[in-house]
């Protein structure tokens, strides 16, 4: 799947190896071997396997710190079976949602999530996967729906960087375009 990515937009991505995991049983944070001399920003989408695992928070010369959506660290916008919310990291290789009122959550409910773009940091649509829940007692008394991702963080040797920017003409239209159903979207419910 990156391959088939980096194919298609290979100006849209910046293919990197992960050169250390740092406290590997919190997953909190990666190193990757690129960094501003190779085109990284700060605050670029990282993907693995197609789906965003996390951000670059510090960029250096020759590499770069990603922090992962499991960090604690981490706090990102996100939809949520068509809701808006806040994926938390929790530090011990998970993230989950907090206070989820989305209706009737069993072991069969599937979670689709991916990025809100209500935040100009990342933009709208990046996939971070498809979920069940594997601990519905929490659910049940505290409303968190708690998700472990796909990958294992030692197996992940390469990753991409996303170049997304605001400033890019594309995504200036599309982020408009999100602007103009969020106002359309705004104005329905005010009917309603």
């Amino acid at each position: 799947q990156m391959l088939e990515m980096r194919q298609k937009n290979p100006s849209e991505f910046i293919a990197a190896d992960v050169a250390v995991v740092e406290n590997g049983n919190s997953s909190e944070k990666m190193y990757i071997n690129k960094g501003s001399a190779q085109g990284i920003k700060l605050n670029l989408p990282v993907m693995f396997d197609g789906f965003l695992i996390g951000k670059i928070s510090k960029v250096s010369d020759e590499y770069s710190e990603v922090t992962l959506l499991t960090s604690k660290a981490s706090k990102l916008s996100v939809v949520l079976n068509g809701d808006l919310q806040i994926l938390r990291g929790n530090g011990n290789g998970t993230f989950s949602v907090q206070n989820y009122n989305g209706g009737i959550v069993d072991k069969n409910t599937v979670f689709h999530i991916e990025t809100s773009g209500v935040s100009d940091v990342l933009p709208k649509g990046i996939k971070i996967g498809t979920f069940k829940i594997t601990d519905l007692g929490n659910f049940s008394k505290m409303k968190e729906v708690r998700f472990k991702p796909t990958f294992q963080i030692f197996d992940i040797q390469s990753v991409l960087v996303y170049k997304w920017s605001n400033n890019d003409a594309i995504n200036a239209k599309i982020q408009n375009q999100v602007k103009i159903e969020e106002q359309q979207n705004k104005d329905n419910s005010q009917i309603n």
